[in-house]
């Protein structure tokens, strides 16, 4: 792949990653994480009632859970509300099959201010907030 190439799918992803919100951004994330993991990954949908019981994604080999959020706006006190319900959830149902948590995000330079890394730092398998 020569330098154009290069520039011209930088450009396509960067585009791609802007543009999505919600859903859409957890399909990307999902199709990034397949391609890159492929049989490895696993995507879990929503089902019925039950929803996907604060899963949007399993690596199998490192044991890391996925969560996306992906609002038009990332406001603190309602991104560490999602965090910590998200954490909270997922040691609910999956705590016996993950070591790790991953809150993914769309924050466009890939930067959170310091009350949202604080609340993300405090989440692992082994320590939950009171």
């Amino acid at each position: 792949m020569n330098r154009i190439q290069q520039l011209s799918y930088e450009k396509d992803f960067y585009l791609a990653f802007m543009r999505a919100k919600g859903d859409e951004f957890q399909r990307l994330f999902e199709k990034l994480m397949q391609k890159a993991h492929q049989n490895d990954f696993m995507a879990c949908c929503p089902w019925g009632n039950l929803g996907d019981r604060k899963n949007d994604g399993y690596l199998s080999s490192t044991r890391t859970l996925f969560q996306c959020y992906a609002p038009n706006e990332l406001a603190a006190k309602k991104t560490i509300k999602k965090i910590h319900e998200g954490f909270q959830g997922a040691l609910k149902y999956w705590e016996e099959y993950f070591d790790e948590w991953t809150f993914v995000h769309n924050a466009p330079d890939g930067r959170l201010g310091p009350d949202l890394i604080k609340s993300a730092s405090r989440t692992s398998p082994t320590k939950s907030e009171a």
